[in-house]
């Protein structure tokens, strides 16, 4: 799925343990960053086609993508962290038996590793051919084929996308409306 659906499902999950402030943040962010090495990666490749190029090449940028995300092991290593069940697993238990001994700090932690966790099980599902590799770091091969492809249109990538979309619209509405009622709740009485 896109960042902005997992940004969404993250505060599903979030609403759904009944997390506010810190730990909501937390989940959310963690919903969102297991993104951040591609998009990255996807920018600098795209900018540095624009500027040998000059112009954008869809096709150019996707091969030298899918060479790097197919084959080199700091991009499948970076993105892999935070998507792969297994990975997410060792961090969840490193967290509660080493990087956090009090209480704040590890709620925070694993809030934001259900957020990854949220992230890793949507991506197994909506992508095909390209998913987090399973069981990474161990197996650096394994993905399962997801019914359904949030990106490709051969996959259902067009009705995908059309449901996300009507769902960033839905929450968007939702929210602003729950905002305005939470405002008009906070009008101080004059008396």
């Amino acid at each position: 799925m896109k960042s902005p659906t997992h940004f969404l499902i993250g505060y599903g999950c979030a609403a759904a343990f009944g997390w506010r402030g810190g730990l909501r943040r937390a989940c959310l962010l963690g919903a969102v960053v297991p993104d951040v090495p591609v998009a990255a990666v996807w920018s600098i490749l795209a900018a540095s086609v624009v500027w040998r190029e000059g112009g954008y090449v869809q096709a150019l940028v996707q091969a030298e993508m899918d060479a790097l995300y197919f084959s080199d092991s700091v991009m499948i290593a970076l993105h892999n962290l935070l998507h792969g069940p297994l990975s997410l697993a060792g961090l969840t238990l490193l967290t509660l038996l080493i990087f956090c001994r009090n209480r704040t700090c590890r709620m925070r932690c694993l809030a934001f590793l259900a957020g990854a966790v949220t992230h890793a099980v949507v991506d197994i599902v909506s992508h095909v051919t390209d998913g987090p590799l399973v069981l990474w770091p161990l197996d650096d091969e394994l993905r399962l084929v997801g019914p359904f492809s949030h990106w490709d249109p051969a996959y259902g990538g067009l009705w995908v996308t059309g449901i996300e979309l009507a769902a960033a619209l839905v929450f968007g509405v939702a929210s602003f409306f729950g905002w305005r009622r939470r405002r008009a709740m906070a009008v101080p009485v004059a008396g």
